[in-house]
C-alpha cells in the first residue's frame, strides 16, 4: 500500500497544518473585527473618565449611563440623531425603489447588454467612499461652472451621496430573489382575474419581501453610520451622528463617547437580529 501511494504519509500532517492555519486566520479575523467593539463596551463602564486601562478599579460602573440624559441634551446628540434618521430613512426608501427597479430590469428583462448594465450599476460597491465624495463635489462644481447654478451643501446633496453608494445593495438582494422567481405565479393570478397592480401587490412583493427587507436593512445601516460622504456633502446646515461623534472625541472623556457608541451598536444589533429573523438577511450577504 505504501508503494502505491508514495509520499502519502506526509499528506495527512500537511492537511492538518492547512486546516489549523485556516482556523487561525478565521478566528484572527473575528478577533480583529470584534475586539475594538468589545473594548468600547467595556470602556463605557469605566468609572474613571481618564486613564490608560480599559478596565480599572471600580469597574463596572454605571455612572456614565446615569448621566446619559444630560449627555444627550448637552451634546446635541438628539438633533444629530434625528438628522441621521431622516437621511437614513429617506435613503432607504429611495435606494430600495431604485435598486428594486434596476434588479427587475437586469434579471427579468433579458437583453443584449444586461450583464454590462448590472456591472455598471453595482460598481459603486468597489469604489472608495472618499473617491465617491470627491467625485460628487467635482461634478457639482462642473455643473455650476457650465450652468451658472450654485449648489450649497445641504441635506439634499447629502441624500444624493448616500443614495449613490447604497442603491447597489438592494440590486444584489432583490436580484437574488428574482433569480428564483416563478413568473407562472403572476400569470396564474392574472388568469384568475387579478389586475397587474393586484398581482404585484398580493403576489410579487410578498414573495420578494425577504430580499427587499434585507436590502433596505443594508441601506439603512450603511447610511446611518456613514461618515466620509457625510463629511464632504453635509455642509454646515446638518450634522449626523457619525460627524458629531468624531467631533466629540476631542472634547469629551472616552467613557462618555463609549456610552453613546454602545447604545448605537446595540440599536444596530437589534435591527440586524429583527431583519434576520423576519427575512433571513444572512442569505444575501
Amino acid at each position: 500500500m505504501a508503494a502505491d501511494n508514495p509520499g502519502g504519509g506526509s499528506s495527512l500532517p500537511v492537511s492538518k497544518a492547512f486546516g489549523w492555519l485556516f482556523r487561525l486566520l478565521v478566528y484572527g479575523a473575528i478577533v480583529f473585527t470584534v475586539a475594538p467593539l468589545i473594548a468600547v463596551v467595556l470602556l463605557s463602564f469605566r468609572p474613571n473618565p481618564y486613564g490608560k486601562a480599559v478596565i480599572s478599579a471600580g469597574w463596572p460602573s454605571f455612572v456614565w449611563y446615569g448621566k446619559l440624559p444630560d449627555l444627550i441634551s448637552n451634546l446635541g446628540f438628539a438633533s444629530s440623531l434625528i438628522s441621521s434618521l431622516e437621511v437614513a430613512i429617506a435613503t432607504t426608501v429611495i435606494s430600495t425603489v431604485i435598486g428594486g427597479l434596476a434588479a427587475y430590469a437586469v434579471v427579468q428583462k433579458d437583453f443584449r447588454y444586461s450583464s454590462a448594465l448590472e456591472t455598471a450599476l453595482v460598481s459603486p460597491l468597489v469604489y472608495p467612499w472618499l473617491l465617491m465624495a470627491i467625485a460628487i463635489l467635482m461634478a457639482l462644481n462642473y455643473v455650476s461652472d457650465v450652468t451658472g447654478l450654485r449648489f450649497s451643501m445641504s441635506i439634499w446633496t447629502l441624500l444624493a451621496g448616500h443614495v449613490l453608494f447604497t442603491f447597489p445593495y438592494p440590486i444584489r438582494t432583490i436580484g437574488a430573489g428574482l433569480q428564483n422567481y416563478n413568473e407562472e405565479l403572476d400569470e396564474a393570478a392574472r388568469n384568475l382575474g387579478a389586475t397587474r397592480l393586484d398581482t404585484v401587490r398580493n403576489v410579487t412583493l410578498p414573495l420578494l419581501r425577504p430580499g427587499i427587507l434585507s436590502g433596505a436593512a443594508f441601506v439603512f445601516i450603511l447610511s446611518f453610520n456613514q461618515y466620509i460622504i457625510s463629511l464632504f456633502l453635509s455642509g454646515t446646515s446638518i450634522q449626523t451622528v457619525p460627524l458629531l461623534m468624531f467631533n466629540l472625541i476631542k472634547a469629551q472623556s472616552p467613557p462618555q463617547i463609549a456610552v453613546l457608541g454602545t447604545l448605537l451598536m446595540a440599536g444596530m444589533v437589534v435591527l440586524t437580529v429583527i431583519v434576520e429573523y423576519v427575512a433571513g438577511m444572512s442569505r444575501y450577504i
